[in-house]
């Protein structure tokens, strides 16, 4: 039997209704979000991550969020930095090598061996790379970091570099699980989603407040 790094007995938060699941090595969720990306979101991974707690989630092991790295270096998250442009034009754009080194926490030979097998150049830097190899380092950095449990997402990402992502994810899955928090797209007025193969897609409801809904029905009348 599979052995669960992260429960969730299911939790609204915010806006968001999230539904009950387990994952452990092995397994993959893909957990369908609806728009718009918001701050319950990014309450959703400060919780799942255990940099906040709920009594409805509980870790057994260690569970990272991939998190891209801005033009400036900082990592991404749901919500904009303002700062991020001044910081970028007083300190500048950090290059790959010492980016994967701070944020995986590894030495300069694992970090150029890592960067060499996705021919990604160690003097590059993050400004100048595009959406794909930003995802692949996120992602060599949380495992670098020792997760059980990675969660990720390829927002952003182009048709192969969301298959090439999705296989790097499978590779590593036998001995981290995985969580694809997994957004629409539109191409050509037609919606769609490009879920993670083998995954357990799992709907995040977007709940009505019901203060709001009291409040529009009073309006009516």
């Amino acid at each position: 039997m599979t052995r669960s790094v992260l429960s969730c007995e299911g939790l609204t938060l915010g806006t968001l209704r999230i539904p009950p699941f387990r994952v452990g090595p092995g397994q993959a969720i893909c957990l369908h979000m609806p728009p718009p990306a918001d701050e319950s979101q990014e309450e959703l991974l400060q919780i799942l991550t255990g940099k906040t707690s709920a009594s409805e989630v509980q870790r057994f092991g260690q569970v990272e969020w991939a998190a891209r790295p801005n033009n400036d270096g900082r990592v991404e998250n749901f919500s904009c930095h303002v700062l991020s442009f001044f910081h970028r034009v007083w300190f500048g754009s950090p290059r790959t090598l010492h980016w994967l080194m701070q944020s995986g926490r590894v030495t300069v030979d694992e970090a150029q061996r890592v960067l060499a097998s996705h021919a990604i150049s160690p003097h590059s830097k993050i400004c100048q790379l595009a959406c794909n190899p930003r995802t692949i380092l996120a992602l060599e950095a949380a495992w670098a970091r020792g997760a059980e449990v990675v969660i990720f997402t390829t927002v952003g990402c182009d048709p192969r570099g969301v298959h090439l992502i999705h296989d790097l994810v499978t590779a590593h899955l036998k001995h981290c699980g995985a969580i694809n928090l997994n957004f629409e797209y539109v191409s050509n007025d037609q919606r769609g989603r490009v879920c993670f193969p083998s995954a357990n897609c799992l709907s995040v409801d977007r709940v009505v407040n019901p203060a709001l809904v009291s409040a529009s029905a009073r309006l009516e009348f």
